[in-house]
C-alpha cells in the first residue's frame, strides 16, 4: 500500500444522469421510503404499504432515529407574508397580499412518520431561487442528526454552478454554503463533511477530494452567520480528474470510498476516456501527510458470465452496507454484485436482466441495504409490465419479491431515464 507524498491524480468514473435512490430503508431496517413519481410511500419488510404518504415528486432520507425523515419537495407560498418569511428580497418587489398564482419553491422539511399520517415538522429551509434543479438534490444527514447537507447541481451539470448547503435540522438556519462543490458525505462522528470540488476556477476537469470541519471543538454545529474567514479551512485530501457525476462514501474507520478509472500515467485522452477500467478505491487519511494511503478495492478486471466472459464495465455507482464491511456495486446491463471490502471477494447477486430495460446499460436505480446481510434492488418484471422490488439475503441466497401487491404506478418509471 503506497504512501502518499503528493496528490494522486485519478480519473473518476461518472455517469451522465442523476440516479434516483428509489428505496431507502430506515436505519433500524423496519420501514422503507419509496420515492414514487406520484408520492412518497412507506412499506414494511414484507412489502405492506403503510399509512403515511406525502403527495408529489419528492426526495427524502431518514433521520438516525428511524422515526423521522427529511423531505425535499416543491411547496406553495400563497401570501406575501409567507414569501417574506422565506425570501425577503423577492417579497419586497410584490405589493399584493395574496399571490395569484401561488409561487412554488423547493422546501426542506422534517416529517414525523411514526403515526398513521406523515406529520409535517419544522421547516429546515426554503432553498434559494437560483436556476438550479432542486429535485436533483442529494440529501445527506449527519450521523448525529444535527445537520443536513444538500448538494445542488445545475441543470447543465457544470461544477461551477453547483454548491452544498449545510443546515441545522432543528430549523435554526444555514450554517455553511460551499460554492462549486458537490456529492457530500459525513464522517462517522458527524464533525466533518467530505466532498468534491474543482481544483480552481479556470480548470474544468481537475478537482479535489476535500474535507471540511462542520462542528466546533466541542462537537457543536458551527454558529450561524460566520464570515468566510471565520469558517473552518478546507483540507485537500487528493487531486482528481473528473467529468460529470460521482459518488463518495465514508466508513466508520475513517476511510473514504470512491470510484475511479484505473489507469497509468502518462496517458493520452483516448486511453483515459476509452481504454481504462473503472474500479473502487479507498483513501485513508490516517493522521495526514505521509500516513495517508490509497488502495484499490475492486479487481482490475471483472469477468462476466461463462457464456459472455468479456470484462464487465462498472458504472461507478455503489452503496456501503450498514456495518461498513460490504459494498453493493452496479455493473453494465443491470448486473449487481456485492464486494467484501476486507477480502476482495465478489458475489454476483443479479445477472443481466432477461428483459431488456428501455435504456440498456443505463443503470437508473441503485441497490439499497436493509441490513448488513440483505440487499434490496429493482428489476423489470418478467411479463414486462412495470418493475418489481426484490429483497435478497446474502447468507441464505433467498430472494423475496415485496412489491407484488403494489399499484404498478409506484414503480412503473423506476428504471426509466430521467434526464
Amino acid at each position: 500500500m503506497p504512501t502518499l507524498r503528493c496528490c494522486i491524480i485519478m480519473l473518476l468514473l461518472l455517469t451522465t444522469a442523476c440516479v434516483p435512490e428509489r428505496v431507502s430503508w430506515s436505519p433500524d431496517g423496519t420501514r422503507a421510503l419509496l420515492i414514487g413519481s406520484d408520492a412518497l410511500h412507506l412499506c414494511d419488510p414484507t412489502g405492506k404499504l403503510l399509512g403515511p404518504t406525502i403527495p408529489g415528486e419528492v426526495t427524502a432520507t431518514w433521520m438516525p432515529d428511524s422515526k423521522h425523515a427529511i423531505v425535499l419537495r416543491q411547496a406553495e407560498l400563497k401570501t406575501r407574508q409567507e414569501l417574506a418569511a422565506a425570501y425577503p428580497e423577492e417579497a419586497a418587489e410584490i405589493k399584493d397580499d395574496t399571490l395569484d398564482p401561488a409561487i412554488e419553491r423547493p422546501l426542506v422539511q422534517l416529517y414525523d412518520l411514526t403515526g398513521s399520517d406523515a406529520k409535517p415538522g419544522p421547516i429546515i429551509a426554503w432553498l434559494p431561487k437560483d436556476g438550479r434543479n432542486a429535485s436533483h438534490g442529494m440529501i445527506r444527514v449527519s450521523p448525529t442528526g444535527q445537520a443536513v447537507a444538500i448538494s445542488r447541481i445545475s441543470d447543465s451539470h457544470t461544477s461551477d454552478q453547483s454548491d452544498i448547503l449545510v443546515f441545522a435540522t432543528d430549523g435554526s438556519g444555514l450554517r455553511m454554503k460551499i460554492e462549486a462543490a458537490f456529492y457530500p458525505d459525513w464522517t462517522h462522528d458527524g464533525n466533518h463533511l467530505v466532498y468534491i470540488k474543482p481544483l480552481n476556477e479556470t480548470t474544468k476537469d481537475f478537482g479535489t477530494l476535500t474535507r471540511r470541519k462542520i462542528t466546533d471543538d466541542k462537537g457543536q454545529l458551527i454558529k450561524k452567520d460566520l464570515k468566510p474567514e471565520e469558517l473552518p479551512a478546507e483540507e485537500t485530501l487528493t487531486t482528481l480528474l473528473y467529468k460529470n457525476d460521482l459518488r463518495v462514501r465514508t466508513l466508520n474507520d475513517g476511510r473514504i470510498l470512491f470510484t475511479s478509472i484505473a489507469t497509468r500515467f502518462p496517458a493520452t485522452d483516448y486511453e483515459l476516456l476509452n481504454k481504462s477500467t473503472p474500479s473502487l478505491f479507498s483513501f485513508n487519511p490516517g493522521g495526514g501527510g505521509d500516513n495517508a494511503t490509497l488502495s484499490r478495492v475492486t479487481p482490475l478486471k471483472i469477468k462476466g458470465e461463462e457464456d459472455d466472459a468479456k470484462d464487465l464495465e462498472l458504472t461507478g455507482l455503489f452503496e456501503v452496507s450498514p456495518d461498513g464491511k460490504r459494498v453493493s456495486i452496479v455493473a453494465e446491463a443491470g448486473l449487481i454484485m456485492v464486494l467484501d471490502i476486507a477480502t476482495g471477494t465478489l458475489q454476483k447477486i443479479q445477472p443481466a436482466p432477461t428483459v431488456k430495460m428501455r435504456n440498456e446499460k443505463e443503470i437508473l436505480s441503485l441497490p439499497s441495504w436493509r441490513t448488513a446481510d440483505e440487499l434490496t434492488f429493482i428489476r423489470p418484471r418478467s411479463d414486462s409490465k412495470g418493475n418489481e422490488v426484490i429483497r435478497h439475503n446474502l447468507t441464505s441466497n433467498q430472494t423475496i419479491i415485496i412489491s407484488r401487491d403494489w399499484p404498478i404506478a409506484i414503480t412503473d418509471d423506476w428504471l426509466d431515464k430521467k434526464n
